[in-house]
């Protein structure tokens, strides 16, 4: 049996939370016993790469627009992580 790669969905992994800090270890744990781990994230700083690869793990960053609807926002949010996970063939998420 094949195993899927293991999704990580955390609205903002780049501020220093407990959460988000919690979320990047278990994928860095994930990532070095050799299982494939994605993570779709949120971000507001520009400084950020909307794609990268850190420590085994490839993390997609959807833009936080500063203005406008937030619900809108979280749809979009929500549509772009089911559509990187399923490119990445995810089998399990972990969601916080």
């Amino acid at each position: 049996m094949t195993r899927g790669a293991i999704g990580v969905l955390v609205y903002n992994l780049d501020e220093p939370g407990g959460m988000e800090r919690q979320a990047a270890l278990l994928a860095r744990v994930f990532a070095a016993l050799g299982r494939e781990v994605v993570i779709v994230t949120s971000f507001q700083e520009k400084r950020r790469r909307l794609r990268e690869r850190k420590d085994g793990v490839a993390i997609y960053r959807v833009p936080f627009p500063r203005v406008g609807d937030y619900r809108t926002w979280q749809e979009l949010f929500e549509t772009v992580a089911a559509w990187v996970f399923r490119l990445h063939s995810v089998s399990v998420v972990y969601a916080i």
